[in-house]
């Protein structure tokens, strides 16, 4: 009888903390004023469902002290409009993100767009790829913010 005791308590104190873990893991915010989403996710396996985007990726890599941010983007049928911003942003020692580039915004007349730009940093400290996009099919623009994952240069 105390075994069962033991086990239920158990489990109603597991339960609501993996339950809680699991719901923050999939967290993201929608901004009703500017129609845009933003991905709140830093291992990006929760997937967002867009209107006019099929696929949105960003990336960071490190060649040396030579970081290359991409943005991959693919629109649903239809699309016939990609714009794209990004920008390497630094992770600062009070956990903050501060931009270090922008890019300026290019624009494709497409449903595909992929976006690679390069940038020296310094090495030891940590980086990510920050992409606004805006998406047009049939005269609606979707915009989405979209972060990469932090990676620190060797």
């Amino acid at each position: 009888m105390i075994i069962r005791i033991f086990a239920a308590v158990l489990l109603v104190l597991i339960f609501p903390t993996s339950f809680a873990q699991a719901l923050s893991a999939e967290t993201k915010a929608f901004y009703p004023d500017s129609s845009s989403f933003f991905d709140e996710t830093e291992n990006h396996e929760a997937k967002t469902r867009y209107s006019n985007i099929n696929s949105v990726n960003t990336s960071i890599a490190y060649n040396g002290s030579t970081a290359t941010c991409a943005v991959d983007v693919v629109g649903v049928s239809g699309t016939t409009k990609i714009s794209i911003t990004m920008s390497l942003q630094r992770l600062g020692s009070n956990g903050s993100y501060t931009t270090v580039k922008t890019w300026s915004t290019e624009t494709v007349n497409s449903d595909m767009f992929y976006l690679s730009k390069t940038y020296v940093v310094l090495s030891g400290e940590s980086y990510r790829t920050h992409a606004e996009i805006k998406v047009t099919r049939n005269g609606v623009t979707e915009t989405v913010q979209k972060l990469s994952k932090t990676l620190r240069c060797p």
